[in-house]
């Protein structure tokens, strides 16, 4: 009733924004992928010796709050910090992250996915900056599902910002086939 509090390695807020508004997943064939959805903040996929909390839902509402603690092995982005504001009631799913670094790095996501019966169309936003590096990212996609599988799409737009502008545009249309609960095709 007070909600769950974790300690050690585990997904963060700003990635749960990621991976629960892409069709693909961020780990999957046609994903842009954390890495690239986060502006390049890798350390934000996972943080080492983090110690999370989310709240119960309270009127299709919760928090999801996660700290990195000071980590010898991680000098690039340690002592990272990130939360999520999500709101989840009915076929609306909606969310807003912010993730700090010490190191003055940053980055802010919104998702959004609409279930409209076998149609759920998704959209993720993120802006950020890690060092000179200044990006946007934008993703739309929806998933379809059709009997035992899924039609997943998805458009990317990555907007680099930086000197060494590396723009990258990802559309991928997939299907996945449940042979099982567990095993796809």
């Amino acid at each position: 009733g007070y909600g769950t509090l974790r300690l050690g390695r585990s997904l963060s807020p700003s990635q749960r924004v990621a991976s629960n508004y892409d069709p693909h997943g961020t780990d999957g064939i046609g994903s842009l992928g954390s890495g690239g959805l986060l502006i390049g903040h890798s350390p934000l996929v996972r943080l080492e010796s983090g110690l999370y909390y989310e709240t119960p839902k309270f009127g299709g509402f919760s928090v999801f709050a996660a700290a990195q603690m000071d980590d010898q092995a991680n000098t690039v982005d340690d002592r990272i910090k990130s939360v999520r504001l999500r709101y989840e009631n009915g076929p609306l799913d909606i969310a807003l992250a912010h993730a700090d670094m010490r190191t003055g790095n940053d980055v802010t996501s919104l998702g959004m996915a609409v279930k409209l019966g076998a149609f759920t169309p998704m959209l993720q936003y993120h802006w950020g900056e890690r060092g000179a590096n200044k990006r946007k990212t934008m993703l739309l996609g929806t998933l379809v599902k059709l009997g035992a599988g899924e039609v997943r799409a998805a458009w990317s737009k990555s907007d680099d910002r930086s000197s060494g502008n590396t723009d990258r545009t990802l559309a991928a249309i997939g299907y996945d086939h449940a042979l099982s609960k567990r095993t796809t095709l």
